[in-house]
């Protein structure tokens, strides 16, 4: 039977890799957590799929300086827009230095407020700059973290499958200290890896006169 990569066919492929093969050297919530843990917040970005492309939104409002960004957004990108309550829509442009961004928008409490030409991502944490004047809409392109998966169910992609499992074992053995079995399985992490690239580069290549997803 062909492997359809749901989480109980990741562990297992898991436990044959590193040789953990038994409950008692990993119980099987232990190692999908595990799995998740790689899948959720490390195979996301390194994966370049549309499939965890998505939009984040703000409601940046009058006189407010700093906004929270969730933990499930791995990553927040160009392009970024803000919308008034006319329906003017807006490019903003994007920083993630601080001080680059602090030498155009200083801290100062008596700036004009109007409408946000820019933003700052520090940490988990928006700035925009000016401070906002009214309320308006901020949308940016972000990688979100995928659902976690159960032992029943699949990530969206088949081929992401055998690149979680390596990623997950290389993890393991790097905690485990051995750094010469988790160096082997790196160059099999990334062929597997390079499968699921592959998809979004011939999809870039056919959509090349279309309006990006982004």
């Amino acid at each position: 039977m062909a492997l359809t990569w749901i989480g109980s066919q990741i562990c297992t492929k898991i436990r044959a890799i590193t040789g953990e093969g038994t409950v008692e050297d990993i119980t099987d919530a232990a190692l999908l957590d595990r799995i998740n843990d790689f899948y959720r917040n490390t195979f996301a970005l390194d994966a370049y799929s549309s499939d965890f492309e998505d939009w984040f939104t703000e409601s940046f409002t009058d006189g407010t300086a700093t906004y929270d960004v969730s933990d499930d957004y791995l990553r927040l990108d160009t392009p970024m827009t803000t919308l008034d309550s006319d329906d003017d829509l807006a490019p903003i442009k994007f920083y993630q230095d601080k001080d680059e961004f602090r030498s155009v928008y200083p801290e100062d409490p008596n700036a004009t407020e109007c409408r946000p030409a820019a933003v700052l991502l520090y940490g988990k944490k928006l700035y925009p700059g000016p401070i906002p004047d009214d309320t308006y809409t901020f949308k940016a392109a972000c990688i979100k973290k995928p659902t976690a998966l159960t032992a029943d169910t699949a990530p969206p992609d088949i081929r992401m499958g055998p690149a979680i499992a390596y990623g997950t074992a290389i993890e393991m053995l790097m905690e485990d200290n051995d750094r010469e079995a988790a160096d082997e399985l790196v160059p099999i992490y990334q062929y597997f890896l390079g499968q699921v690239n592959k998809k979004k580069m011939v999809q870039k290549s056919s959509q090349q006169r279309a309006t990006p997803r982004f």
